[in-house]
């Protein structure tokens, strides 16, 4: 039988053999060692000297904390840390005499990790005196939570050591704080309460002389590290890989959570804490509802956290790390050491469940957990082998903990009195943990969180909604998830009134034509619109739609008809849309470069009682001649008419809620869907275009934009509301960079609305910009790089976005950094925009919904 075979089967006894320098130790319950066991014990000696002195290998856990350290180098992440506040006459030499004793009692305070013949080791150093670090900073120069949180974060070396240090702060005569750290990969939770527990009673042994009455050690940890690689093997692993195959089958590893910044490509494991309260009302109601529906406090607590998940992700299947403390063998009870194993617990949202379904899912996930928790979640990483991804926590982001405060650590001395100090470590090694602090019937939840990729003020938030589905679990455990309220009152009052809050005074009663006719009055000699050579001023213009508008009621148009143009980039075409307008119809444009099946759909859905075009582009509708009004062979008739505006006619003049316009969709996802717009909506657009981002006289826009894509509205429009000139770019023009450059240049314009294509033509063409420019970007997502190339060039850069259903941009936003991504801004005067769940429910502040 091998040595290994031999301590396995005394183990199995309960007799517990280990090495203490040159002398083997054996203790063993009453009856088990028999004289042959003993005899072959001693005939084998040397051998089990030399076995149990070997450096042991790591433990699961402490092989995948080792190989962490060496590829992050950020070892403060994995930090044990306490902070004792002592009051009274302390004996500082007896209680580094009794920190030096807790060393000796436990192998794993005093043991290193050097790599030997190409892997780690457990290398257990020889007792010896602990040096305690006293600082006093009685006289209150320096700060006692700016000492702690640097001493945290310098971090420990495995190879070298100590991993365990000992700090003891001076606040005054009688008044102590006492910091103990030690690095996770020998220690845990369960480790922490011992030391602290045990260093009391080591405290009172020294100051009294007498000795400790602390039971002895039988075992220590590396012979929990052999015993574990001993038995996890075989069949016994082959039947809990079994469960966790199956229990995470196609399961998806990634919580998508919304970030306030961007992932990086390796986390730094930087962190923050926030504590928040548990109304007792709440916490009482907690464990009501566990009792009634036979589940735990902690059970209730994962359903509470899993519906917060999925109101912030959608995600329905969840996974979510849960500890236990995995000493289930009595003999590892009082060993200092890394023993704690988490769990993947998957939980099934589907179906929108009531509180009761849910918490009930809940029970059964985490019992067939807890029935196999001895697997090491290194060994199931190992396995599963997730997608390498250094900006995550491989198979869960997310931690649920539950603290019972009744057995926090005591350092307990005879006189004197001690309580435990919340410790922020500044650090963490997943996106989100909570923490949930049980003490009696009182709750308190603490956040720890990624501080690279959230802000306090998020968490904030995210402890509000936590705290509202808590409350409404309570209140309402028969409702479904989709019925919880998550927003605070506050919250609500926010997106409802606060951001919604757009009402501006605009020309309600005006129809789009009259905003250009008003401006012609006031700015009759201003140049209005440019195009190839051509130009036409406010007055010009008026007059020239004038006769377009009595030439079409000549033609039998009424209001409300729908006209459609089919014009070539000039400024013929701009004069046929107020000539439209005036005559009280909406005009439906038809570009000549879509193809004629297209264009075949959009004259027959439209029901066009005219088309206004040219001899050479009619030809693609097959309309009859009655049908059309061809300026070119009517030039001359359209010459020869009034240029006086029409007499008034309520019967034939637009009103505000006609249609303006009637604009097809790109059909990119079915057939192409027409969408009519009303002048007052337009108004009210180009009423806040003009106001944000702004636009006035002494500006010239060059218009890049098919009349198809109702952007071209803000770009033909907006300047003749306001008395700018617009350039009207040809459609050579408008789809090469040099050339687009060239004309930005030859009118000295400053305003330009693009999408993201054409600014990149311009740029490619050495289009450098300057802070007079204002640059507008919409009709696709503005790409980040792009928006920083805009900036670099010192333009005043705008996103605009919204769908053509809402009235061309519904939204607008200035972005001078793109370091917390692009934001499409907030709402258009006189709108209100709600972002909603799947349930049409509100969605919280910085979650993803439908707009």
């Amino acid at each position: 039988m091998t040595v290994s075979a031999l301590l396995a089967e005394l183990r199995s006894r309960d007799i517990h053999v280990w090495a203490n320098g040159d002398q083997l130790k054996v203790n063993a319950s009453a009856g088990a060692l028999t004289p042959e066991l003993r005899q072959q014990v001693q005939e084998r000696k040397a051998e089990i000297l030399a076995f149990l002195q070997t450096p042991a290998e790591l433990s699961f856990a402490q092989q995948r904390l080792w190989f962490l350290d060496k590829i992050e180098m950020v070892n403060s992440t994995y930090l044990i840390p306490s902070a004792t506040r002592i009051s009274g006459k302390l004996d500082t030499a007896a209680l580094e005499q009794s920190l030096c004793a807790l060393v000796e009692r436990h192998s794993s305070l005093r043991t290193t990790f050097p790599d030997q013949d190409g892997g780690p080791v457990q290398k257990v150093g020889t007792v010896g005196p602990l040096p305690l670090s006293v600082i006093d900073i009685s006289d209150k120069s320096e700060s006692l939570h700016p000492l702690m949180t640097e001493e945290m974060s310098s971090g420990f070396d495995l190879a070298r050591g100590p991993l365990f240090r000992a700090l003891l702060y001076r606040l005054g005569p009688e008044e102590h704080v006492l910091l103990l750290l030690q690095h996770h990969i020998i220690s845990d939770a369960w480790s922490r309460r011992l030391v602290i527990n045990e260093l009391g009673h080591l405290y009172d042994a020294a100051v009294s002389g007498s000795a400790s009455s602390l039971p002895v050690m039988s075992l220590q940890y590396p012979d929990y590290s052999r015993w574990q690689r001993e038995w996890l093997q075989g069949p016994v692993l082959d039947r809990q890989l079994d469960y966790w195959r199956s229990s995470l089958e196609g399961a998806r590893l990634e919580l998508d959570l919304p970030t306030d910044r961007q992932r990086p490509a390796m986390e730094s494991h930087r962190g923050a804490n926030l504590a928040f309260p548990i109304p007792n009302d709440v916490a009482v109601g907690l464990s009501t509802l566990g009792r009634s529906e036979g589940v735990t406090l902690f059970m209730v607590l994962l359903a509470a956290l899993d519906v917060l998940l999925w109101s912030y992700t959608g995600q329905e299947d969840l996974l979510v790390g849960v500890p236990v403390a995995n000493r289930d063998r009595k003999e590892f009870e009082g060993l200092v050491g890394l023993f704690v194993n988490t769990l993947v617990v998957r939980n099934d949202l589907s179906g929108d469940p009531t509180v009761e379904e849910l918490v009930t899912r809940v029970r059964e996930r985490c019992l067939d957990a807890y029935s196999h928790q001895e697997l090491p979640v290194e060994m199931l990483v190992e396995d599963i082998k997730p997608q390498r991804d250094l900006s995550r926590n491989p198979l869960f982001q997310v931690m649920l903990v539950l603290e019972n405060k009744s057995q926090q650590p005591s350092f307990g001395a005879e006189g004197l009195s001690s309580t435990t100090l919340d410790l922020d470590r500044g650090a963490t090694h997943l996106d989100l943990t909570l923490y949930v602090e049980e003490s009696g019937d009182e709750l308190r939840g603490i956040f720890e969180y990624a501080t690279d990729y959230f802000d306090e003020t998020t968490i904030v938030r995210m402890a509000g909604h936590f705290q509202s589905i808590l409350s409404a679990m309570v209140s309402s455990p028969k409702d479904r998830i989709s019925e919880l309220v998550l927003l605070t009152d506050l919250e609500q009052d926010q997106l409802l009134n606060q951001w919604n809050a757009t009402e501006r005074e605009f020309p309600r009663d005006a129809c789009l034509q009259q905003l250009v006719e008003a401006q012609a009055l006031l700015t009759p000699d201003n140049v209005a619109v440019v195009c190839d050579g051509a130009k036409l001023t406010y007055s010009e213009l008026v007059s020239s739609s004038n006769r377009y508008a009595r030439a079409l009621r000549a033609r039998g148009v009424k209001r409300g008809q729908n006209i459609g143009v089919c014009l070539d980039r000039s400024i013929e075409m701009l004069v046929a849309v107020l000539g439209i307008l005036k005559a009280g119809a909406a005009y439906v444009p038809l570009d000549p470069s879509f193809p004629k099946e297209r264009l075949g759909f959009m004259v027959e859905d439209a029901k066009l009682y005219l088309l206004v075009s040219t001899t050479n582009l009619a030809g693609f509708f097959e309309l009859p001649i009655e049908s059309q009004l061809l300026l070119d062979s009517e030039e001359a008739h359209l010459a020869a008419l009034s240029e006086q505006p029409l007499e008034p006619d309520d019967d034939l003049d637009a009103r505000t809620e006609d249609p303006a316009y009637l604009i097809y969709t790109s059909g990119s996802t079915g057939k192409p869907k027409g969408v009519v717009v009303p002048h007052r909506s337009v108004v009210n657009f180009l009423t806040s275009m003009a106001r944000e981002p702004g636009l006035t006289e002494d500006d010239v826009l060059v218009a890049v934009t098919t009349l198809s894509f109702d952007i071209s509205v803000l770009e033909l429009q907006l300047p003749l509301a306001v008395g700018a000139t617009v350039v009207i770019a040809r459609r050579e023009e408008a789809a090469d960079g040099a050339s687009l450059r060239q004309l930005l240049e030859e009118h000295s314009a400053n305003v330009l609305q693009a999408t993201p294509v054409t600014w990149r033509l311009l740029l490619e063409a050495g289009w450098t910009g300057g802070p007079k420019f204002k640059a507008l970007v919409g009709g696709e997502t503005l790409p980040i790089d792009l928006a920083d190339q805009l900036i670099v060039h010192e333009v005043e850069l705008w996103n605009m976005f919204g769908p053509t259903e809402t009235t061309v941009w519904s939204t607008c936003a200035r972005i001078s950094d793109t370091s917390n991504g692009i934001s499409i801004g907030t709402p258009i005067d006189n709108t209100e925009i709600y972002v909603l769940d799947p349930h049409n429910k509100l969605c919280p502040i910085g979650v993803p919904g439908e707009l």
